[in-house]
């Protein structure tokens, strides 16, 4: 079972700690990339990204 969730661990990571992890790995993703890869709201995307430059 574990090696079937390792495929899908992205699914499985909370939306607020994959942003801030995307934010992390391309500093200068949009904020319309991150709601297109992660389908979350613009209000989401500017809350994480406040998160990191914090």
């Amino acid at each position: 079972i574990e090696t079937a969730l390792l495929g899908h661990a992205d699914k499985l990571e909370p939306l607020d700690a994959k942003l801030v992890r995307l934010i992390k790995q391309t500093p200068g993703i949009t904020l319309g990339e991150l709601m297109q890869l992660t389908q979350c709201t613009l209000t989401e995307a500017r809350v994480a990204r406040f998160k990191v430059d914090f």
